[in-house]
């Protein structure tokens, strides 16, 4: 996932897919995608939205 963002695959703001299709295209557990997504959430690299509008985005940056 890391690769995606530092490749620029995702652009800044743009939704990352859903938990499920990375368990899928990874083939790993669904803690393990989570694991990973609260590293890149803490490293600042993405941003998790909760609602009706959210999941999880490439972060703005500064």
């Amino acid at each position: 996932m890391r690769s995606w963002i530092e490749s620029g695959k995702y652009a800044p703001g743009e939704r990352l897919p859903h938990e499920r299709a990375m368990v899928e295209q990874f083939g790993v557990a669904r803690m393990t995608v989570r694991h990973a997504l609260e590293i890149l959430e803490n490293e600042g690299l993405i941003d998790r939205r909760r609602g009706r509008t959210g999941g999880t985005f490439v972060a703005l940056g500064d």
